[in-house]
């Protein structure tokens, strides 16, 4: 459990997993503009994900997974454009994945896992070049598969179990997922 500093007295780590903590997050943790990590999974944390998360354009990590959050995730996470880790798995969210998703070219782990996300899965999530780890169980998600995931290379773990997913098959263009294990 850390809160790490630059030289200059930057906030740029915040990690604190599994200590039980309870409340919201403070609007106010959008004023930390060169925070690089936020890790605070495996809490008792409520309320909703709030906007000004999209305000920290250094983010790499944010690690929000195992705790009471609800409500929708903002289109502002979409703006966290160095982000290469976005785990929200295991809360309470709702409503639909958010297209914006699809811009943040540096991902390499996406898990949005056993929430109560509904509607289908964007195609512009098929833009993640980069992605390694695309987890999406444990929802209400519905529709088919996106044939844009063709182009996701360089996954090589997906995850869409425990959804209403519809089709007669799985997107041929799967067959260049050659990084699929």
């Amino acid at each position: 459990h850390s809160l790490d500093c630059s030289r200059n007295g930057s906030v740029v780590s915040i990690k604190l997993e599994g200590n039980s903590l309870q409340g919201n997050i403070p609007s106010e943790i959008g004023y930390l503009e060169h925070l690089q990590h936020f890790a605070i999974g495996e809490n008792n944390i409520s309320g909703s994900l709030i906007t000004e998360l999209g305000l920290l354009k250094n983010l790499q990590t944010l690690n929000l997974t195992n705790n009471n959050f609800a409500g929708e995730i903002p289109s502002s996470f979409g703006d966290l454009l160095r982000a290469t880790v976005i785990d929200l798995s295991h809360n309470n969210l709702v409503g639909t994945i958010p297209t914006t998703f699809g811009g943040i070219d540096k991902l390499n782990v996406l898990s949005l896992s056993s929430n109560k996300l509904y509607l289908g899965v964007p195609t512009e999530l098929g833009n993640l070049q980069d992605l390694r780890v695309l987890q999406l169980s444990d929802n209400k998600l519905t529709g088919v598969i996106p044939t844009e995931f063709g182009k996701m290379r360089q996954l090589n773990s997906l995850d869409l179990s425990s959804n209403t997913l519809s089709g007669s098959s799985i997107p041929q263009e799967f067959q260049y997922l050659t990084q699929l294990t």
